[in-house]
């Protein structure tokens, strides 16, 4: 590849190439006149690709049909049977009183009457936290003998354990399972860091506050809430023998917040501890494109008279698993994986390398 620096002033007869060795400078003017800027040329290569980087839908791996298959021995753990429970409950604080929420208006745009509260609508509800914690509590299955697998981590929401029974003979000899009850108690879900966010509106006024939980006894806030969950018991199909099997639980959680009905927002002059700090302000006090920042030390003030209902709903899957050896059709042509290059090269080009 060869490159070419070609430059031209055209700036007439008084003009000549700058420094730069593009460009021109008028002796008259002292001053810049028009120029073309340089151009590189370059010859004409092959090797171009284009920058694609389109993200969107994606098609998941599909084996499509096999020709020609085998049978194929294997050890694999076969679902012996599946349930799934969904139950809700309140939030409470760490030690199992009621909840409460302390309110902090940190943004209100618009006008805000003086004489008193004000009937606000709350429009949407944010809910933030940092993590989620599942206690399943205590689990029986009767009849088993339950050794709960590796200790499991900080936010994990599926356990494992092993377990041994003695086995029904009856049900055995008819080729059939044993129908086994599976209890569990107090089951415990912890969410830690949690805030509510709460948008809401008074005509054109919109504002935000936050919602901190707050123990009802101290009114201190609290690092996390809890779910406390009733008794979860159905019963579950088993081996007749007295095979091993492996019992696992799956937890999903979501957090929602009950309808917030009526709430009153009040504009409070002077600071908290009740200095006085008198407002003049032509539209009423509050923040605004005319008065951005509030005009003296002021504050607001939130109420929701029903206070607030956090729920959390949990769906949970237990299952039984067995291990066995079975076997399969399936093809020993191996996988075939995506290729993904860590640079762009056609390997099969015919062209100069």
């Amino acid at each position: 590849m060869q490159n070419k620096k070609k430059c031209n002033s055209g700036c007439g007869a008084n003009s000549v190439l700058n420094d730069r060795g593009c460009g021109c400078h008028d002796h008259k003017k002292h001053d810049h006149c028009e120029y073309e800027p340089c151009q590189l040329e370059v010859e004409e290569t092959e090797t171009c690709f284009k920058n694609d980087c389109k993200l969107g839908c994606c098609q998941p791996l599909n084996i499509g049909g096999i020709q020609a298959t085998d049978p194929i021995a294997i050890e694999a753990r076969r679902v012996f049977d599946t349930m799934r429970f969904r139950a809700m409950a309140d939030a409470t604080a760490p030690c199992g009183d009621p909840l409460n929420f302390e309110i902090e208006v940190v943004e209100v745009k618009g006008p805000v009457p003086q004489g008193g509260p004000v009937n606000v609508t709350i429009n949407e509800i944010c809910v933030n936290y940092d993590s989620i914690v599942v206690d399943p509590g205590c689990l029986s299955l009767e009849d088993y003998d339950i050794e709960p697998r590796d200790c499991s981590n900080e936010g994990d929401t599926t356990f494992e354990y092993d377990c041994q029974g003695k086995g029904n003979r009856t049900c055995c000899e008819k080729g059939k399972g044993t129908s086994v009850v599976y209890k569990e108690r107090g089951l415990r879900v912890e969410v830690y860091g949690l805030v509510l966010e709460l948008k809401g509106r008074c005509g054109c006024t919109t504002f935000t506050a936050l919602a901190y939980p707050t123990d009802c006894t101290s009114n201190s806030i609290i690092p996390y809430v809890q779910f406390v969950f009733n008794t979860l018991s159905a019963p579950i199909c088993c081996p007749s023998s007295r095979t091993e099997i492996l019992l696992r639980q799956s937890y999903n959680t979501s957090i929602s917040v009950d309808c917030i009905g009526k709430c009153t927002l009040k504009y409070i002059s002077g600071d908290r501890g009740g200095c006085g700090c008198d407002c003049d302000c032509d539209s009423g006090c509050g923040f605004d494109h005319h008065h951005p920042e509030p005009p003296c030390d002021c504050y607001f003030e939130l109420c929701i008279p029903n206070d607030i209902d956090l729920v959390l709903a949990v769906e949970e899957v237990v299952s039984t698993l067995v291990n066995e050896q079975v076997v399969v059709l399936g093809s020993r042509t191996p996988l075939e994986p995506r290729l993904v290059d860590s640079f762009k090269y056609d390997f099969h080009s015919c062209g100069k390398r």
